[in-house]
């Protein structure tokens, strides 16, 4: 069932969106002709707006309809926001979360006047409650954009309220507000997605697998003596138990090659990395399973993202500690990246000089993982946005320049 209700505010009118770089500047009467003075409190009076850029213009004025869906197992709470005449119009909708309710939106946004071409839909990541959402509205032809969790801090105010429509309000709030840093919506590949799922059903078998090894490995410590009749039969469930494990891991592993091999894109990009030196198979599948389809990738962001970045902590003279790694991110992307800088400062000469030279200035050994796991994914950036293959052989212009210096 579609509850339709519509709300016109005649004396509310739009909140002026701000620009990137505005809010952050004091405005003032002064001359834009003086100079900042350190000693003046209120120096950012004294600096220019700086006017909007061609792009950024044509960003703000893309969208004239914004659309928050507060996502949940059941229903979806959508909320319109539309100007008419400097005027702020409001329409709210609840409809189910099936394809349904899916179709009802898209009918119920064209029954307001809402363009698919200059409407933006604004959803929190809510996990597997809007895939299918979103692939319905993305094979419709809407924008569609996924935030954070978090991103509702930047509008919500202080308040004791909590409840769906508030929050699709909240969402319809922040995409006029931010349109220009929205993170818009792109349709994985089919292909990645199938990945995806296999590569996950691999990640809950070889889970289970371990297990399964573990509780033989405690079964042997624990015995004293020859095993009792419930231990050789346990032993002989838990080798049956490896056993299909194994098959059905090796059919994930085939099933994951024929799709790989199926797309010439894909089969290119998993040779590319598959010839690094440190990054095995498992590894390359899980890169393209977060990377396929981008062109550049930012070694530093990634870094960051997955908490192998340092970073300082420095205020003033009160507070200063030496640059270190969060260690936090995706717990699956750390585990195979620290296996692969185990991997290469044990069998890559080049990986393993450094390691030993690092532990002889008494570096301690996860600092010198870390700093290989960095320098694997600039590796990994360099040859993905060059599109080339990986040198052994290949010389830093730094080290080219050191050994250049006399």
């Amino acid at each position: 069932m579609l509850a339709l209700d519509t709300l016109h505010i005649p004396t509310q009118t739009l909140p002026e969106p701000p620009c990137s770089y505005a809010q952050m500047v004091r405005r003032s009467s002064v001359s834009t002709e003086q100079t900042c003075n350190r000693a003046e409190p209120y120096c950012m009076a004294l600096v220019a707006p700086r006017p909007k850029t061609r792009k950024t213009m044509h960003r703000l004025q893309r969208y004239t309809h914004f659309v928050g869906i507060d996502v949940s197992k059941a229903t979806l709470d959508v909320m319109l926001w539309h100007s008419e005449q400097d005027t702020l119009v409001k329409a709210a909708c609840q409809t189910s979360n099936d394809h349904t309710g899916h179709t009802a939106l898209i009918q119920w946004l064209s029954e307001q006047g809402a363009p698919s071409q200059t409407t933006v839909l604004c959803l929190e990541a809510t996990g597997r409650y809007d895939d299918a959402l979103l692939e319905h509205l993305t094979l419709c032809g809407w924008i569609c954009a996924l935030e954070k969790t978090t991103a509702l801090h930047k509008v919500k105010p202080e308040h004791h309220r909590k409840d769906d429509r508030f929050d699709a309000d909240l969402l319809a709030e922040y995409a006029y507000r931010y349109s220009d840093k929205l993170s818009l919506y792109q349709a994985p590949d089919p292909t990645i997605e199938q990945i995806r799922l296999l590569y996950g059903e691999r990640r809950r078998l070889v889970t289970q697998r371990a297990a399964v090894k573990q509780l033989q490995a405690e079964q042997g410590y624990n015995r004293a003596g020859r095993p009792s009749q419930a231990e050789a039969f346990a032993e002989r469930l838990w080798s049956e138990q490896r056993a299909f494990y194994d098959r059905q891991i090796e059919a994930l592993e085939a099933q994951m090659d024929a799709l790989v091999n199926s797309d010439e894109g894909l089969r290119h990009r998993y040779e590319q990395l598959k010839g690094i030196a440190g990054i095995g198979a498992k590894t390359a599948l899980k890169w393209l399973c977060l990377f396929y389809g981008q062109q550049h990738l930012d070694a530093r962001r990634i870094a960051s993202r997955f908490g192998f970045a340092p970073h300082q902590e420095r205020s003033g003279t009160s507070r200063h500690r030496p640059a270190r790694s969060s260690g936090h991110g995706a717990s699956e992307v750390r585990k195979l990246l620290t296996l692969c800088a185990r991997s290469a400062g044990r069998h890559h000469a080049k990986y393993r000089r450094y390691k030993e030279r690092k532990l002889a200035e008494g570096k301690a050994s996860q600092l010198v993982t870390n700093n290989i796991i960095n320098k694997l994914i600039r590796v990994v950036c360099a040859v993905w946005n060059a599109d080339t293959v990986f040198d052994p052989a290949h010389v830093s212009r730094f080290a080219q320049n050191a050994i250049a210096t006399p």
